[in-house]
């Protein structure tokens, strides 16, 4: 089982429509953490139009065009893990 801290979302679009979740997830076997993003967008009725999600590295994912609040609280979350 790995446990997953989400460390960023947002709502975007004219309605706030499309949501996205930054979340790491620490393996307990030993790998390295990696990156889920999950994202939504919704119809005007607020049915799910469609959803996915994807996983990265935690490298890939500072190094790729992701929000910049979203890597900075990556930063402060990792930097908390290493100093506890």
């Amino acid at each position: 089982m790995a446990d997953g801290t989400v460390f960023y979302s947002l709502a975007s679009g004219t309605l706030g429509n499309k949501e996205d979740w930054y979340r790491l997830v620490v393996p307990d076997d030993g790998t390295d953490p990696f990156v889920e993003h999950a994202w939504a967008i919704h119809n005007a009725d607020g049915d799910t139009e469609f959803n996915g999600e994807s996983s990265m590295s935690v490298p890939d994912f500072l190094s790729k065009g992701y929000p910049e609040d979203a890597k900075m609280s990556l930063r402060r979350l990792l930097g908390a893990l290493n100093a506890g």
